[in-house]
C-alpha cells in the first residue's frame, strides 16, 4: 500500500515537472519570437526614416532651385 503510494506521488511529480518544463519552453520560444517581431519592427521603422529623410532632402533641393 506504501509503495503503490510512493509511487503514484512520484508519477504526479513528473507530471508536474513535464508540464512546468512545457510550459517554460512555451514561454521561452513566445518571448525569443516576440523579441524577433520588434526587431523587425525596427528595422521597418529606421527604413521609413531613412527614406523619409533621403525625400525630405530631394525636396529640399528642389525647392530650393
Amino acid at each position: 500500500m506504501l509503495i503503490n503510494y510512493v509511487s503514484a506521488n512520484h508519477l504526479k511529480n513528473n507530471i508536474m515537472y513535464l508540464f512546468i518544463a512545457v510550459i517554460s519552453i512555451l514561454f521561452f520560444v513566445a518571448w525569443v519570437w516576440i523579441f524577433s517581431e520588434m526587431n523587425q519592427a525596427i528595422d521597418i521603422t529606421e527604413e521609413n526614416e531613412e527614406s523619409m529623410m533621403l525625400s525630405e532632402g530631394s525636396e529640399f533641393v528642389q525647392t530650393s532651385k
